[in-house]
């Protein structure tokens, strides 16, 4: 029986090596998307827990009335992390009500807020 004779069936190696081209260029892309997505929640848990510590921060410096002008800073445990936040007391055009600007870090070396809370408060 010859070459000619004989019906061929199943894949070239060409065919087979292109498959697997293809196979392995959608494999890349899923695992690059799920570490994608995996930093994006991160971003997400940090973000919720750092306007938790700065309502949770205003909150502190209420305790005692209308806080005082000027800076001030705290740290605060939550979901096993440090938190660091600093507040900046102003005043405003009303005579009994602040400005507070906070801004809360992940860390003590981070140099870039994880999140910013403008508050007012009065007695």
């Amino acid at each position: 029986m010859s070459n000619a004779d004989r019906s061929q069936s199943g894949f070239t190696l060409l065919e087979v090596l292109i498959a697997l081209l293809v196979l392995s260029l959608s494999l890349v892309a899923l695992v690059k998307l799920a570490g994608l997505q995996a930093d994006h929640l991160n971003r997400q848990r940090d973000l919720m827990l750092g306007q938790w510590v700065a309502s949770n921060a205003v909150a502190e410096l209420r305790l005692n009335g209308v806080p005082e002008l000027g800076e001030h800073n705290g740290q605060e445990r939550l979901a096993g992390r440090d938190w660091i936040w600093h507040a900046d007391v102003e005043s405003t055009d009303l005579a009994r009500l602040r400005r507070i600007e906070l801004h809360v870090y992940a860390d003590a070396v981070d140099d870039t807020p994880v999140t910013h809370l403008t508050a007012f408060v009065s007695p």
